[in-house]
């Protein structure tokens, strides 16, 4: 990548960018507009940044915060640009607030970039890190797996499976979860416009301790193995670990593998529980919904 218009490094470079890296570095500027100010997360195709937008910030007079998803890298031959469309397409097609609003798409070079609001919070994963044994009590990690289920419905309504429900994925924010990367969404249902043929498809890149036996067996994400996927978050947010580590649970099911009960959950919530982990392909797209409402009913099952 060279420097341009699509992208300029404040600082005085140390050596050719092609060189020094496939990403940008905190410092940079985008699009001469988005200044990248630190680097929150990284994955196998893209980099997440925090940044201030330049431009807005000249007519409001006052910082302007957004988030920039860099996609520095190709997935299964789709370049960077079809890749930013096909995610920007698919989280624009939810309506509802656990999904992040992406504002826009740049090309940078033969890279791409989505812009989308900056929401303050962590994310789940980086909570249960600072929490003693990487649990949550039972009540706290009830009330956010129904918060998650809602958002996934809205997905499963809209046609679309997630496909990568793990806790690094879940960002908990003063007003609610939202849900991101939909890198390896899926849009299970018909749809029309030019990016319907790439949207059916999926992108791999799959986390193996959260993916369903269907997933990790290269089947294209259905509501069932987001229901899955949000059944190990909550026995995780129970237990402090997911519930067949160090396996996958598709070694898990050819080992003869289960997991026990966590002791904070009761054996009524602990049967629902279970029901996700084998949650098939037959299940409605708004059994996410009906798993959660089961999960936190009733709340005096916890502990028995």
């Amino acid at each position: 990548m060279e420097r341009g218009e699509d992208y300029h490094d404040s600082r005085p470079p140390e050596k050719p960018l092609a060189q020094a890296c496939q990403t940008p570095p905190v410092g940079a500027l985008l699009k001469q507009r988005f200044l990248l100010t630190r680097q929150v997360a990284q994955g196998g195709t893209a980099t997440v940044y925090h940044a201030r937008d330049r431009l807005k910030e000249r007519d409001a007079g006052a910082p302007v915060e957004v988030g920039v998803k860099f996609f520095h890298k190709t997935s299964a031959n789709i370049p960077a640009l079809t890749m930013a469309a096909r995610e920007a397409t698919l989280a624009r097609t939810v309506r509802h607030p656990g999904i992040i609003h992406i504002h826009d798409m740049h090309a940078v070079g033969d890279r791409a970039c989505l812009t989308m609001e900056w929401i303050r919070g962590e994310t789940l994963a980086e909570h249960l890190a600072r929490m003693p044994g990487g649990r949550l009590p039972p009540e706290q990690a009830i009330q956010l797996a129904m918060s998650v289920a809602d958002t996934l419905a809205a997905c499963h309504k809209a046609g679309i499976a997630h496909g990568d429900v793990k806790p690094a994925n879940i960002l908990l924010a003063d007003d609610g979860t939202r849900l991101v990367d939909f890198t390896t969404a899926h849009q299970f249902a018909a749809s029309a416009g030019p990016l319907a043929a790439l949207a059916s498809e999926a992108i791999a890149g799959y986390s193996r301790l959260y993916a369903s036996p269907r997933v990790l067996q290269a089947a294209l994400p259905l509501p069932c193995d987001d229901i899955h996927g949000l059944a190990v978050v909550t026995f995780q947010m129970l237990e402090g670990r997911t519930p067949f580590a160090p396996h996958s649970s598709l070694t898990a099911r050819e080992q003869g593998l289960t997991p026990g009960r966590p002791a904070s959950l009761g054996r009524l919530r602990w049967r629902v529980l279970r029901r996700g982990f084998a949650a098939d392909a037959r299940m409605a797209p708004d059994d996410v919904v009906a798993f959660a409402r089961a999960l936190n009913h009733p709340l005096r099952g916890l502990g028995q």
